[in-house]
């Protein structure tokens, strides 16, 4: 079975799909087929570059979506290839999830590291909290937990938060606990789903053999 992607896709559709650029960003609003481009992009990268499939990472935000993605390119690929091929296509948090698996050694964690979800996160701030002197049901709990989330989301952990002379003892706490609860969750060699991201950013960014590695490994 050839595919023929001009009949499969409309003009705008195809110039994205069939590019020779290597950096290439699609604007489009929701329904109009962003899905159908990435997919299509990578069987065309597949069957008509041949690219090794290996060499593709599709990054997705929902698990659903990835799903789709990777239901739609392994079918379309098989039907040119006439075999089977396990592709890369994941979430942000599934991929670094296991990247940081394969990659714990750097980060002195064990493979078999657990991942804290949102409900565990609540629970551990409430018991550092606690272990501060704090009663649980506390309303800076909740600030903590919101200062932990907001700070993390923008990558900084406490050691990169420097408090100002004019500092609010709210603040203060919130620094206090956030340094706590890195500290407990560290010991037990646990991720929050921030740190997934995190913790995969800093990798990167500071260690070059492991980003030679990944970079050669996912070219396209």
């Amino acid at each position: 079975w050839i595919m023929d992607f001009a009949s499969l896709l409309n003009d705008k559709q195809l110039a994205a799909v069939t590019t020779k650029s290597p950096f290439v960003r699609v604007i489009a609003g929701a329904g109009s087929g962003k899905t159908r481009v990435l997919t299509y992009r990578i069987a065309y990268l597949i069957t008509h570059d041949r690219v090794d499939p290996h060499q593709i990472l599709a990054i997705a935000f929902t698990n659903k979506v990835a799903q789709e993605m990777s239901h739609r390119a392994t079918e379309l690929v098989e039907k040119v290839t006439g075999h089977s091929t396990a592709l890369a296509i994941a979430t942000f948090h599934a991929f670094c999830a296991r990247f940081l698996r394969i990659e714990h050694a750097a980060i002195g964690y064990p493979a078999n590291y657990t991942i804290y979800d949102e409900d565990d996160q609540a629970n551990l701030v409430r018991n550092c909290a606690a272990e501060l002197g704090y009663k649980k049901s506390d309303d800076i709990t909740k600030s903590a937990l919101s200062y932990i989330r907001r700070n993390k989301g923008a990558g900084r952990y406490p050691i990169d938060i420097t408090l100002g002379p004019g500092a609010l003892d709210d603040e203060k706490t919130c620094h206090k606990i956030y340094t706590l609860y890195e500290s407990r969750k560290t010991a037990s060699f646990a991720f929050d789903f921030d740190d997934l991201l995190c913790q995969t950013i800093l990798l990167l960014e500071n260690d070059d053999e492991i980003r030679d590695h990944w970079s050669h490994r996912f070219s396209h």
